[in-house]
């Protein structure tokens, strides 16, 4: 028979065992928004917009997606672009609050665990997409098109300071026509230059069969020809 001290020690093992299970459970439950991090907390506000039922909202989480896709590298050299001002917990769930996401709140933790700097770098990438999902849509454009300029790194701080409507449409053709070497274009010289490149689009073309790996050398040749 085994004594009451065996008894004891197995009670006390099996409470044990039950409580790591437990705290398990609720880690992997709380994943997506409670681990640290400026990446784990976008994606927790990208599934939060989601499910908002504004339809604005909704498709500003596919360019929160998308910059979920980023390293958190290359999410914070967004911040020198953007200009975004430190933010505390409470300016940036008054911010996701006002916009319409409903469980605000439930990100205090997870904003709790990143800095100032970035949680207004996160407040900052949240309040762009929207406004630029608004202007896309004023211009007739689609989300799909401001996502694929959001893959670059740069490409949604870009956008936002393209002030002048066709400038900003230029870059949102000149992505889809030469990816990415649009947008680094883009960051180097002013609207201007950037309309005008859009108005010289076939030309462009052409001399860029001439060399292919030199993209930012024939367009800038091609503005400076006339």
């Amino acid at each position: 028979m085994r004594s009451w001290g065996q008894w004891g020690r197995q009670r006390w093992f099996f409470a044990g065992l039950v409580c790591i299970l437990w705290l398990l459970a609720t880690t992997i439950v709380n994943v997506p928004i409670a681990s640290a991090g400026i990446k784990s907390v976008l994606e927790g506000i990208a599934k939060a917009t989601k499910k908002s039922g504004n339809d604005v909202l909704q498709r500003t989480a596919s360019i929160l997606d998308e910059l979920g896709s980023h390293t958190e590298e290359s999410l914070l050299k967004a911040n020198d672009l953007l200009k975004a001002k430190p933010s505390s917990v409470d300016e940036v769930v008054d911010a996701l609050r006002k916009a319409g996401i409903q469980d605000a709140d439930s990100f205090r933790k997870a904003l709790g665990e990143i800095d100032d700097v970035q949680r207004g770098l996160l407040k900052e990438l949240f309040i762009t997409s929207r406004q630029v999902v608004e202007r896309a849509d004023a211009l007739g454009r689609g989300v799909d098109e401001v996502v694929s300029v959001a893959r670059h790194p740069d490409g949604l701080p870009l956008l936002r300071m393209m002030q002048d409507d066709d400038a900003f449409k230029a870059v949102l053709d000149g992505q889809k026509r030469f990816g990415d070497a649009f947008v680094d274009f883009a960051k180097q010289v002013d609207q201007a230059g950037v309309v005008e490149a859009s108005r010289r689009f076939d030309e462009l073309e052409e001399l860029r069969k001439v060399a292919p790996d030199k993209f930012d050398d024939v367009i800038i040749a091609l503005l400076n020809s006339n």
